[in-house]
């Protein structure tokens, strides 16, 4: 509805959310944003910030790690929503590069989708696929 807030304000805002969640006083909330960040997920809303936060939020509760996931997997079926939105993601960025060939030129130096460039948004996402595969299958 108005101006898009800079990627300043964005950074902060989640480095101060992200620090706030690490407080044992708020590990009720850590459920909500979770949901909410699956939520975001599925709609495609600022995903690289999303998954910072799942990462940050996972990592503060090591000793709820476990049943995080298993919470991530049993509710949501996290994995598939987290590759279905890769696969949009790409998506997207192929009807981008159909559009206008002349993109892919300097498609890892440009900010195609976010105020991020495209090499951020790949390397975020394979980054947090990693994490998440890696803790889940140590629980196996």
């Amino acid at each position: 509805t108005g101006k898009p807030l800079s990627t300043d304000v964005v950074q902060k805002a989640s480095e101060n959310l992200k620090e706030l969640l690490k407080k044992p006083q708020c590990s009720s909330q850590r459920e909500i944003y979770l949901k909410k960040s699956v939520d975001h997920i599925k709609e495609g809303k600022s995903v690289p910030s999303i998954l910072n936060l799942i990462t940050s939020i996972l990592k503060s509760s090591m000793y709820r790690l476990d049943e995080d996931i298993l919470t991530l997997e049993k509710e949501h079926n996290f994995l598939t929503i987290l590759v279905e939105e890769i696969n949009d993601y790409m998506s997207g960025i192929r009807q981008l590069l159909a559009k206008d060939p002349a993109l892919r030129s300097d498609l890892q130096d440009r900010a195609l989708v976010s105020n991020r460039i495209h090499g951020d948004h790949i390397r975020s996402r394979l980054s947090f696929l990693q994490f998440y595969i890696t803790q889940s299958l140590a629980k196996v």
